[in-house]
């Protein structure tokens, strides 16, 4: 039976310590992303790009399966490429996202990882005035729509000054914060004369920043 079978594998020595091995792999990935970020603060950049190119080393010496190894390199490359492009190396930069893209490409199970990969891209290309910005940012659209990645629509609508998209994502997601932020860019779009409109803006934004836990006090 299903117990039995669970039973006998838990007595399994061999199996057990696969599964361990597994659990204190997937801590180190995450220990190493959370130390890349605390000498990022530290402003200690040449630690952070040595501890995720290390790691990006590592990997492959894993027992991590496929799909769960792809998706860590590639988080890996997604964040190595962010730091890259805050330190303003943008050819770099632009190289791990691209790496990260190309390990996913064809995997339709891993769309909220490509989602950032491709927002990241585009952004940087956007910032540099490259014409392939938008495709890279049109394609994160739609597998953030897919994946249901909101963080990723929150960040396309602020760019792409879809504001009116942002606040009702906003406030499906109960994100006090975006919401927030959206009414202040809301109020920042009007002009100077339309100032009851304004006001009603940001009071809603002030309103919000009150009370984190709903949306009840937003008068829009």
């Amino acid at each position: 039976n299903i117990l039995g079978s669970f039973l006998d594998d838990i007595r399994n020595p061999f199996l057990f310590s696969s599964l361990y091995a597994f659990s204190q792999e997937q801590d180190y990935v995450d220990q190493q992303f959370e130390m890349a970020e605390s000498y990022h603060i530290k402003k200690e950049n040449d630690s952070v790009i040595f501890i995720l190119n290390t790691l990006l080393n590592n990997l492959d010496t894993f027992s991590l399966n496929d799909d769960l190894l792809l998706e860590k390199k590639a988080i890996a490359y997604d964040k190595l490429g962010i730091y890259y492009q805050k330190y303003g190396e943008w050819i770099k930069s632009a190289i791990c996202y691209n790496n990260g893209l190309q390990l996913l490409s064809g995997n339709e199970d891993i769309l909220d990882i490509q989602a950032n990969l491709n927002l990241h891209l585009g952004l940087l290309y956007v910032k540099l005035g490259l014409d392939q910005g938008d495709f890279y940012l049109d394609k994160s659209e739609e597998q953030a729509v897919e994946s249901n990645e909101n963080d990723v629509l929150a960040i396309l609508y602020k760019v792409t000054n879809r504001i009116d998209e942002g606040i009702k994502l906003a406030k499906a997601n109960n994100d006090s914060i975006s919401l927030s932020n959206y009414y202040y860019l809301k109020a920042n779009g009007y002009e100077i004369l339309d100032s009851i409109v304004v006001k009603s803006y940001f009071d809603s934004s002030r309103n919000i920043l009150k009370d984190f836990n709903g949306l009840a006090d937003a008068k829009l």
